[in-house]
């Protein structure tokens, strides 16, 4: 029935994911994916007041942005439910555009610390978290998977933009001005999101498109179904799949911003190894389409299989490529089909181990993890190679860690009867003593 409404005319939670495209596309392109293109630029500024700082001493900015995502990242799908959304994402949406303007003054490193704080806290807000909860309330389990992909893509297409034109920008006219066309375009962002974001169908008078029997009926229905957030906190489900999410932003950090690094260190010139960052964007945007497309129909288990397979193969090519670079225009379409896997996996699977009980603030919860791997990630890639002196040798620990990722997930669907079946034991007990 839902489906049939919507085939009355435009259904506007289309524009909902048209609104989570380009805040993907801006926001988590230049706070997550973006991050490598900066640190040779400030590093390196002659003249400038960073010049000849240690890279690891810089890059822990993108430790702290990563870890005060992860605090905000506990409670902004509570608040994301409870209050004004609209107005929530908005002035999230300001304060992001302000941070990256301030960025543009930068001239001491302890600068760049307390922006990173600020900004990462603050686009939590406007991202993955934000996206996935407002996705999940306008689309029903039928549809979500390719609502979701399509959503999460921006990330891709605006990395793919970005990337090469930053990279010019930096070049021609500082590294600087570069941060100020960011801080511009998310402050476009504000009036696009306050004339368009609406939480749920509901207040629109529409139903929810996708849903397994349609109706509001089915949709609060759906709502009591799975596990609350006391539950799945106290249950090994819960802390399996979290190291698994931690693994998915660690892993995929570790390439975005020393992949860049590397494909210099082997002999690509800077606006080539940009390129090559361009082309796993691009394979990101059909990743993330295909992606949600497979888990609507296979599952979310199934679908992640295969990205994880996927990214393997990539980082073996990507080692390949220090022997033969060639192997690296390869190595990162393929590495970048599989990278749609932490944006449009985590929300779905949150979906299908807890259910829609809790769900706005079990997937922040959960995304604690993704933000916990993001704030490590650009660190402990540097950190391999510092200690090693081998791009190799960290892409074969990126390989070994995909693995272990792939087995968590799997160790999280195969202890989920057995927790289910202990709650509902546990609640058994409880209705027979009242």
């Amino acid at each position: 029935m839902a489906q049939d409404v919507a085939k009355k005319g435009f259904y506007y939670g289309w524009l909902i994911v048209v609104v989570g495209m380009c805040l993907m596309g801006v926001v988590f392109s230049a706070v997550v994916s973006l991050l490598g293109i900066f640190t040779n630029p400030i590093t390196t500024e002659p003249g400038g007041m960073l010049e000849g700082v240690d890279v690891s001493v810089f890059t822990v900015h993108t430790t702290l942005s990563g870890l005060t995502g992860m605090l905000a990242a506990l409670f902004v799908g509570k608040l994301l439910q409870t209050y004004n959304t609209k107005l929530l994402m908005a002035a999230a949406a300001a304060i992001t555009a302000v941070c990256f303007l301030a960025y543009s003054f930068a001239s001491q490193v302890w600068h760049f610390y307390i922006i990173s704080a600020i900004i990462g806290f603050a686009s939590m807000f406007i991202i993955h978290i934000a996206v996935a909860i407002l996705v999940t309330f306008w689309f029903g389990p039928k549809v979500r998977g390719k609502a979701m992909g399509i959503a999460m893509a921006g990330s891709g297409i605006g990395t793919m933009i970005l990337n090469p034109l930053l990279a010019f920008i930096n070049t021609t006219y500082g590294w600087r001005m570069s941060y100020r066309l960011l801080a511009l375009l998310t402050a476009i962002l504000v009036p696009l999101i306050l004339a368009i974001v609406v939480k749920s169908p509901q207040m629109k008078g529409v139903e929810q498109l996708g849903a397994v029997e349609g109706g509001a009926a089915a949709q609060a229905t759906a709502a009591k179904v799975g596990l609350t957030t006391s539950q799945a906190l106290a249950s090994p489900l819960f802390w399996v799949i979290f190291i698994a999410f931690f693994l998915f932003s660690l892993t995929s950090l570790i390439f975005m911003y020393n992949a860049y690094l590397y494909f210099y260190s082997i002999g690509f010139d800077p606006v080539t190894g940009a390129s090559l960052m361009s082309i796993a964007a691009l394979a990101v945007i059909f990743g993330k389409f295909i992606l949600g497309a497979a888990i609507d129909k296979w599952g979310a288990r199934m679908g992640s299989t295969f990205a994880i397979t996927l990214l393997v193969l990539g980082l073996i090519l990507i080692v390949g490529a220090s022997k033969a670079p060639m192997l690296a225009y390869l190595a990162v379409a393929i590495f970048g089909l599989g990278n749609a896997l932490a944006t449009v996996a985590v929300p779905l699977i949150v979906g299908e181990l807890f259910g829609n009980r809790d769900y706005g603030s079990l997937v922040g919860i959960c995304n604690m993890g993704c933000s916990l791997g993001a704030s490590m990630g650009a660190l402990a890639g540097t950190l391999i190679f510092k200690a090693t002196g081998s791009y190799v040798t960290m892409w074969i620990v990126t390989i070994i860690l995909n693995v272990v990722m792939l087995l968590l997930m799997y160790l999280a669907y195969k202890v989920k009867p057995g927790v289910y079946a202990k709650v509902a034991a546990k609640e058994e007990r409880l209705q027979a003593q009242a």
